[in-house]
Formats: C-alpha cells, structure tokens, sequence
C-alpha cells in the first residue's frame, strides 16, 4: 500500500511538472486562423508566389506542399531584435499553412534559438510580434490579389 501511495504522488507531481511547463512555454505554439477571399486552389498558388517572392530559395525552405490537400509546411529562420542595443537574435520556426476556401489557418512552431541559451529570455511578445507581421503579409497578399488574366 505505501508503495503504491509513492508511486502515485510521484506521478501526480510528475504530471504538475509537465502541466506547468506546458503552460509557460504554451506561446512557442502560435495558431491564427483567418477569412481569405479566395478559393483553397487559388490561396494555395498565392501562396507559393508569396514565398517565391520572399525567399531566396523557396525550395529550401518548403518542406511539404500539397495543393489538394491545401497545406504547405516551412522550416524557417527568424530575427527579432531585443533590447536597447536592438542586439538582434536568430530562432528556428516551423510554419504550417492550411488552407480552405475562403479561410486559411497559420500554424507558428517555435524551436529555438541559432545561439543557444537565449530560448525562454522574455522573448515571447518579440515572437508573436514577429509571427503577426508574416501572418499580416500573407493576408496582404491573398486580400488584393488580382487575376490579370495571364
């Protein structure tokens, strides 16, 4: 009977444990989800052009496409600057987008910080920050699409 009382206080503190983490570090996953005007097909090829355009290598950077599926997955690199000396800092994200007709979902998952010891510095409002001007600049570029007819 003690054995199993023991055990079972370590597994209830052990679940605290994760429980808190879990919360704290909750703003490493970010998700918006969004009205578009465009159909899945249309959104998805906006889309592409927008990484086209943004990225030196887009190849590089999509890891998964699937325009029937409507979902496009990047690994990405992102700076934020932080501080007064606007000391600028490197993390690893990966971005999911979804896509249906007429709504989009962005999905943020951060990983990390390129210079360690930086991840878990207060630097969760600089993310968010960072993940809205992206989600913003897609939500520009499927709001005034036009079709020229080319």
């Amino acid at each position: 009977m003690k054995k199993l009382l023991i055990i079972l206080l370590l597994f209830i503190s052990s679940s605290a444990v994760i429980f808190s983490q879990n919360d704290d570090e909750a703003w490493k996953n970010q998700t918006y989800i969004k009205e578009q005007p465009l159909t899945k097909e249309k959104a998805y090829d906006v889309v592409i052009m927008w990484a086209a355009k943004h990225f030196i290598s887009s190849n590089f950077v999509i890891q998964f496409k699937d325009k029937e599926m409507g979902k496009i997955i990047l690994q990405l690199v992102g700076t934020i600057e932080k501080g007064f000396l606007n000391i600028k800092m490197d993390f690893r994200y990966t971005f999911t987008i979804s896509l249906k007709d007429k709504k989009i979902k962005y999905e943020f998952e951060t990983h990390g910080f390129t210079d360690t010891g930086r991840m878990g510095n207060n630097n969760e409002d600089e993310i968010t920050e960072y993940y809205l001007s992206v989600v913003d600049l897609i939500q520009n570029e499927l709001t005034n699409y036009k079709d020229d007819g080319f």
